[in-house]
């Protein structure tokens, strides 16, 4: 018995093993993406404050603080507040700005553009 119980554990954590050599590590944000949101991030000129009351929507969120404040070249922009990527690519796919208080247009040549997986 006690033979079958350790060679079952064995196999278990040699399957373990290789699964986890097999399977691709997850991918990073590309520096083109990173260096793409912290051109958009450096060409606003301010962060609102959110909880002042004459901001639109300030009562649906809360608390809310302009999260792109926080982001950062020196990480990875797949960790990043609002950001998802791609699981396979680590390209950005999408970029969740809600109660970020931004206003104003969006240039057409915004750095963005370049996140063509957006």
């Amino acid at each position: 018995m006690f033979c079958f119980l350790f060679a079952f554990l064995l196999f278990e954590v040699n399957s373990s093993s290789i699964s986890l050599l097999l399977s691709p590590p997850p991918q990073l944000c590309p520096p083109e993406h990173s260096s793409a949101l912290i051109q958009f991030k450096n060409s606003l000129s301010s962060f609102p404050k959110m909880n002042n009351p004459s901001f639109p929507g300030s009562s649906e969120c809360g608390d809310s603080y302009p999260k792109i404040e926080f982001w950062n070249q020196s990480t990875d922009c797949c960790s990043w507040e609002v950001v998802t990527c791609h699981s396979m690519t680590g390209s950005v796919i999408s970029l969740d700005l809600s109660c970020s208080s931004l206003e104003g247009s969006l240039p057409s040549n915004s750095s963005l553009f370049l996140l063509q997986d957006l």
